[in-house]
C-alpha cells in the first residue's frame, strides 16, 4: 500500500524483480502510517490484510517469500492497543493461514535480538498454535550476531520447537552513516552464511532515498563501495566454503568464501574492523585447483556512502606462499571500510579455438565459455556456464535486440553451401530470441534473407533452421544469437552448424549473384528445374512489393523499373533467395 513510505509497495517491488531470483516479504505493518505505526482497531486491520492477502492470490507473481506480520513490536506497539500477542500475533497469523495456508510467515522481527522477549513470544506462539515459520530480528553490529543465534538455538532446544529459519530482515552498522560500506558488510555477511541465515536484507536508514540498496548507489545513483562488494557476493557459485575467523563474536577481521569446482575457481572476500597485515589460508589447495594456480587479489575503496566508485582496484604487490598443500596469502587491509577479495583458479593451458572452422567450436559448453564471447552494447547483462548451459541474465535492455548478442566468430561459410543451425534453449519465463549468421565486421550484413525469431519456453527444446551462403566465401563470420528484446534469463545449448544437401528445389544460379546489373531490363535465371519456382516477388528498398511472378521462364522483363535498386526475392517450397539488382 505505500502508506508507510510513499514507495515500496511490495506488489510494485516483486514485478520488477520477477525475472531475478530475489523474493520478496510483505511487511503488513507498513500499510499502517505514521511512527509509531497508527493502530486504528483489530477489524480494519484485519481487513486490511485480507486485502492484501487476497491481492496476492489473485497476482501471477510467484517471488514472494512470505508476509512480516509486525514490524519491531517493542517500539511500534502502543500500550493502549492492547496485548501483542492475542490483539495482533494470533488473529493477524490466524487469517492469513485461512486464505493463503502454504505462505511463510515472518516475525516478530524485533528491533534487536533481546532473549527474554523471544522466549516469551515462542511460549506464547507454542502454546497457541502460531509459531512462524521464520524468525526474524534486527541486528546492529555484527559482533553480537553470534551470541544472539546462539542463544536462540537454545532456546528453541529448551523449548521442544523444531528448528527455524531465520531472517535478518534489517541488519547494518550502529552509525547510521557507515551503512553500504564494504568492510562493515563483510562481517555480517560472512556470519550470516556461517551460522546459516536463510535471508537478509541491509537497511535503509535514509528513506528520503529510495532505490539507493542500502546506500550501496550513492545518493546521485552511482555505483558505491558496497555495490562492488555484493556484486562479488552475487557472483559466487559453486558452495560456500567453511571460513574461520580470528573471533567470530567480533566484528573484527571474517571473511566468506564459495568454491566453484566447475568453473575451477575460488572466491575469497574479507574484510572487518581491522586494518594492517593479515593473513589468509587456504586448506587442500591443490585437491580443488590443481597443481599450477593463478592468484588475483583486488580491494574497493569506500569513503562515505555518497562516494561513487568507478572500478575495484588490482593488488599489484600482492605475496603469497604455497607450503604442504596450504596457501598463504599475505594482505594489507588500509581501512575497515575497505573490501578485499582474492581469486584463485587453476592455471590449467589456454583453451585454443581454431581459426577458420566450419563447425561451432564448444557448442556443448563442456570447456566452459571458450569460443564464446557476450557483447552488451546497451542495457545490462552478465553470461556464465552453469551446468554446461551458457546463461545469459538480462537486467536491462537497450533500444535494438541486438545490443545484448552471444556470439561466436571465426566461422568459415562457403559460397553456394547450405548449413544447418541447431542449438537447445529456454527461459525462465516464455519469450522471443533472435538468431542471425552474419560478417563479423563492418557493415556487419546478415546472411540470412530475414534474422530468424524463435520462441521459448521454460522447458528446454531444440530449435532447427537451414540457410544457402548467398555470397563470397566468409572465413571469419559469426553466429548470434540476439537476448536484448527484453529481460530476464536465457539458457543455450548444444549450438551446432553443419554442411548438408540443398533442400528440395534446387537453387537458381544468377547470374553475378552479390549484384545484378539489368541487361535491357532483363534478368536471366539459369537453373534445370525452373519448375520448381513458386514466384518471383519484387521488392523496393522500401519493403513495397512491386510485381508477383507465379509464372516463371528464364527470363523476367524488369524494364518497367525506374533508376534504383531493388530486391527481387525466389521463392521455393521449403527455401527462399533474395538477390540485388541494379536498373541503371
Amino acid at each position: 500500500h505505500g502508506y508507510q513510505q510513499p514507495i515500496g509497495n511490495a506488489f510494485v517491488v516483486a514485478d520488477r524483480l520477477k525475472n531475478t531470483t530475489g523474493k520478496v516479504q510483505i511487511r503488513l505493518a507498513d500499510v499502517l502510517p505514521g511512527w509509531p505505526y497508527q493502530w486504528k482497531n483489530q477489524e480494519h486491520w484485519l481487513n486490511t490484510v485480507r486485502e492484501i492477502v487476497q491481492q496476492k492470490l489473485s497476482s501471477e507473481l510467484q517471488n514472494f517469500d512470505g508476509y512480516e506480520i509486525w514490524n519491531e513490536p517493542y517500539g511500534t506497539w502502543k500500550d493502549e492497543n492492547g496485548d501483542f500477542h492475542t490483539v495482533l500475533w494470533k488473529p493477524t497469523f490466524d487469517l492469513i493461514k485461512s486464505l493463503d495456508p502454504t505462505a511463510k510467515i515472518i516475525g516478530p522481527s524485533f528491533s534487536y535480538y533481546h532473549s527474554e522477549r523471544m522466549s516469551k513470544f515462542l511460549d506464547f506462539a507454542k502454546a497457541n498454535n502460531c509459531l512462524p515459520e521464520v524468525i526474524s530480528w534486527h541486528q546492529w553490529g555484527a559482533e553480537g550476531f553470534t551470541n544472539a543465534v546462539e542463544n536462540y538455538r537454545q532456546l528453541e532446544a529448551n523449548k521442544g520447537i523444531s528448528k527455524r529459519a531465520i531472517s535478518i530482515n534489517e541488519y547494518s552498522s550502529t552509525t547510521h552513516e557507515y551503512e553500504g560500506s564494504p568492510g562493515i558488510s563483510v562481517p555480517f555477511i560472512a556470519k550470516f552464511e556461517r551460522h546459516g541465515v536463510e535471508s537478509a536484507m541491509i537497511s535503509w536508514w535514509f528513506t528520503n532515498l529510495p532505490g539507493r540498496l542500502g546506500s550501496l548507489l550513492t545518493a546521485k545513483n552511482e555505483k558505491g563501495g558496497g555495490w562492488w562488494l555484493y556484486k562479488w557476493y552475487g557472483e559466487m557459485q559453486g558452495y560456500m566454503a567453511k571460513v574461520v575467523p580470528p573471533n567470530d563474536k567480533s566484528d573484527g577481521l571474517d571473511g566468506f568464501a564459495a568454491v566453484d569446482k566447475e568453473n575451477n575457481l575460488i572466491s575469497i572476500v574479507v574484510g572487518g574492523n581491522t586494518v594492517g597485515n593479515v593473513q589468509v589460508r587456504v586448506e587442500n589447495i591443490f585437491a580443488i585447483l590443481g597443481d599450477s594456480i593463478d592468484v588475483l587479489a583486488e580491494f574497493v575503496p569506500w569513503v562515505n556512502k555518497d562516494s561513487a566508485v568507478l572500478q575495484t582496484e588490482l593488488i599489484n604487490d600482492l605475496q603469497y606462499q604455497i607450503s604442504n598443500n596450504v596457501l598463504t596469502i599475505n594482505l594489507n587491509i588500509a581501512s575497515k571500510f575497505h573490501g578485499y577479495r582474492i581469486l584463485l583458479s587453476s592455471a590449467e593451458p589456454a583453451v585454443v579455438v581454431p581459426a577458420e572452422r566450419d563447425s561451432i567450436f564448444n557448442g556443448d559448453f563442456a570447456t566452459g565459455a571458450a569460443g564464446w564471447t557476450l557483447n552488451v552494447w546497451a542495457g545490462e547483462a552478465q553470461g556464465s556456464v552453469k551446468d554446461e548451459e551458457y546463461q545469459v541474465v538480462i537486467q536491462e535492455i537497450g533500444t535494438e535486440k541486438y545490443q545484448i548478442q552471444l556470439i561466436q566468430a571465426g566461422l568459415r561459410l562457403e559460397r553456394d553451401q547450405w548449413y544447418q543451425i541447431s542449438f537447445d534453449a529456454y527461459a525462465l519465463a516464455p519469450r522471443f530470441i533472435e538468431v542471425n549468421v552474419e560478417q563479423h565486421e563492418s557493415p556487419w550484413d546478415s546472411y540470412l534473407d530475414q534474422v530468424q525469431e524463435f520462441s521459448l519456453s521454460i522447458s528446454k527444446t531444440e530449435q532447427v533452421f537451414n540457410f544457402l551462403m548467398p555470397t563470397e566465401t566468409d572465413k571469419n563470420s559469426r553466429l548470434s544469437f540476439n537476448l536484448g528484446g527484453e529481460t530476464g534469463t536465457v539458457f543455450i545449448d548444444n549450438v551446432s552448424l553443419r554442411k548438408i544437401e540443398a533442400p528440395t528445389g534446387v537453387k537458381p544460379t544468377i547470374k553475378n549473384k552479390s549484384q545484378v546489373i539489368l541487361n535491357q531490363g532483363v534478368l536471366s535465371i539459369d537453373g534445370a528445374r525452373i519448375a520448381d519456382l513458386q514466384c518471383v516477388e519484387v521488392i523496393n528498398l522500401q519493403g513495397e512489393r512491386l510485381a508477383v511472378y507465379s509464372k516463371v521462364n528464364h527470363e523476367i522483363n524488369l524494364g518497367f523499373l525506374a533508376k534504383g535498386l531493388y530486391v527481387v526475392k525466389f521463392k521455393y517450397p521449403n527455401w527462399h533467395h533474395s538477390i540485388l539488382v541494379v536498373k541503371p
